[in-house]
């Protein structure tokens, strides 16, 4: 039946939180047997932090302020670890009209929390190399901007007519501006195989 093949975990809670009746997906999400869960309640495997919102809104609830809740909550799985859901509740009344048990269903957000998570992560890690390249591009701005300068200035020297030694001294520094400009290079190619 439809309660028992949902692909979400659903529950028929009693109005103290015990659970009544757990179909497979939610044995399967928490990994507990369903008779394990029977011998239990919701607040004993709730995340501490998500408890007291949690029964407030069951409260609000059995005093007839709201007919359903949504909640994102963590519940520990039997092994420990926390699983993140999406809890939707109703409360069902009888005949009478007092709070008779609630009907929770649970969608597992575990996957899609890890998944925002690495994006995040690399969306992180990106930015990181966005500012890296700024840096690497400042430095190499800054590596050639004076080996550049010199060798307009010496070029320029070597070509006035004023003297020989005037000259082959711009041709040195020429050519040693030069060479620090093919070191920089060397360095930008360098840091970008890294």
């Amino acid at each position: 039946d439809a309660f028992y093949d949902s692909s979400i975990g659903i529950a028929l809670v009693a109005t103290d939180g015990r659970w009544l009746e757990v179909n497979h997906a939610l044995s399967q999400m928490l990994g507990f047997a369903p008779e394990e869960l029977k011998k239990t309640d919701f607040q004993s495997i709730t995340h501490p932090d998500d408890l007291e919102s949690d029964l407030t809104l069951v409260q609000e609830m059995l005093d007839g302020k709201r007919q359903t809740y949504n909640l994102q909550k963590r519940y520990f799985h039997k092994d420990g670890h926390v699983i993140h859901a999406l809890l939707t509740v109703s409360l069902v009344r009888g005949d009478d009209e007092r709070p008779d048990f609630f009907i929770s269903q649970l969608q597992d957000l575990s996957v899609l929390l890890e998944s925002q998570h690495t994006i995040q992560h690399q969306s992180d890690v990106i930015s990181g190399l966005d500012t890296d390249v700024a840096h690497l591009v400042r430095a190499a701005r800054h590596a050639l901007k004076e080996p550049l300068r010199k060798i307009a200035l010496y070029a320029d020297m070597a070509t006035r007519p004023d003297g020989v030694i005037e000259r082959e001294n711009a041709l040195f520094r020429l050519q040693a501006n030069v060479q620090k400009g093919q070191r920089a290079l060397a360095v930008m190619e360098r840091m970008g195989r890294i």
